[in-house]
């Protein structure tokens, strides 16, 4: 599954609400939504050395360059996957 980019960049209000009915979907039928706390921290640590994360700054939460998401949320959903070519994550969230 591919990212289509969250509310952080301007235009992406309609992929988040994807990302949001994906997170749903799980839900309904008693799939994870969220990851383990471990898994969450390991999805940011990778986040965190990778080229295309975007720090926080005075006004804005870190975001990823590649899709716009807001890093820290997007990290906690088990629906969602990194971005990059290849993936970063771990996939056995």
């Amino acid at each position: 599954m591919s990212c289509g980019g969250c509310i952080g960049t301007g235009g992406k209000v309609a992929n988040f609400t994807k990302a949001m009915a994906r997170a749903a979907k799980a839900f309904a039928v008693g799939d994870p939504v969220f990851v383990s706390t471990d898994e969450w921290k390991a999805r940011l640590a990778v986040c965190g050395k990778c080229e295309h994360f975007q720090k926080a700054t005075a006004t804005t939460q870190p975001t990823c360059a590649l899709c716009g998401c807001i890093v820290k949320a997007k990290a906690w959903m088990a629906t969602e996957h990194c971005p990059d070519k290849p993936p970063r994550w771990a996939e056995n969230n």
